[in-house]
């Protein structure tokens, strides 16, 4: 596998656990959960979160903007700092989701 496609992959990876932590879950808890709730979309509310952490970053660091897929690795750092939402299940990336149907 190229080196690039192989970064990629372990920052994709990296950025998942960080989403799940940020909800109080294991990356395997997290999956479960997102595929009972969106069977169809399940990475949506994930895709949803990554982009509102994108927007708080570009707020709290303006000189280290994010524009494409070239991120600082500063950026995976402060995803890995993040700590659990208080709100967790009730945050923006669910809630933002709620008009797909749900299958409990």
């Amino acid at each position: 596998m190229p080196r690039s496609r192989m970064r990629s992959s372990a920052n994709l990876q990296s950025r998942y656990e960080a989403y799940a932590h940020n909800h109080g879950m294991t990356s395997e808890q997290m999956r479960t959960h997102d595929k009972r709730s969106y069977p169809d979309t399940m990475l949506t509310p994930y895709l949803f979160w990554l982009n509102l952490r994108r927007l708080d970053w570009n707020q709290s660091h303006p000189d280290h903007l994010i524009h494409s897929g070239a991120e600082p690795i500063e950026f995976d750092r402060w995803l890995q700092e993040l700590q659990p939402a208080s709100n967790a299940l009730t945050c923006e990336c669910h809630v933002g989701t709620t008009h797909m149907p749900a299958s409990h």
